[in-house]
């Protein structure tokens, strides 16, 4: 950074990020209860196990019974819940099948261990939380700049991105 601000009289140094990492403290192992409801429902649930969420597509047919079955299932599962319509709505999921007929959230700090994305190790870091909310989860915006003329004390991602314009001498995007 000194170097470059010794060779370039104008500048500005800034680093962002979409999400911040949270420290896992724990895991959730979904294997044995997935087996046990394949098994009752005769294979009529599709499963993708991402890091922090669970999501199950039901087949056409029978959906009722395998909704009920499944939500039994998860139901009792420590650090997770399964998403209602009110919260898909406010995540911004969805509400087509694309992302899942159903969701199962795990709490932040922890992660399906195993899942399709880490099968061996336990991950120590992780973002991608339904309800982020320790400091450490948050998104990065690091700034060395002279020019802090429009930076507000509040930052959110639109209020960055007017300023990454505004640094870079852009007609900021409608």
């Amino acid at each position: 950074v000194e170097k470059v601000k010794e060779d370039y009289l104008e500048t500005s140094i800034v680093v962002v990020s979409d999400h911040g990492m949270s420290e896992v403290r724990g895991s959730v192992d979904l294997k044995r209860i997935i087996h046990n409801l394949n098994k009752s429902l005769k294979g009529n649930l599709i499963t993708f196990l991402d890091s922090t969420m669970a999501r199950f597509w039901i087949p056409n047919g029978n959906q009722y019974e395998i909704e009920n079955k499944t939500s039994s299932a998860l139901k009792n599962v420590k650090h997770a819940h399964i998403l209602t319509d009110d919260e898909r709505t406010a995540l911004r999921i969805p509400s087509d099948r694309r992302c899942g007929d159903m969701i199962l959230a795990l709490d932040e700090g922890y992660v399906i261990h195993p899942c399709y994305f880490h099968s061996s190790r336990l991950p120590k870091g992780m973002h991608g939380y339904a309800y982020p909310s320790s400091p450490e989860s948050y998104p990065v915006f690091i700034l060395d700049s002279s020019d802090r003329t429009s930076i507000e004390e509040n930052l959110t991602f639109c209020s960055v991105s007017r300023w990454l314009f505004h640094l870079l001498k852009l007609k900021t995007p409608k």
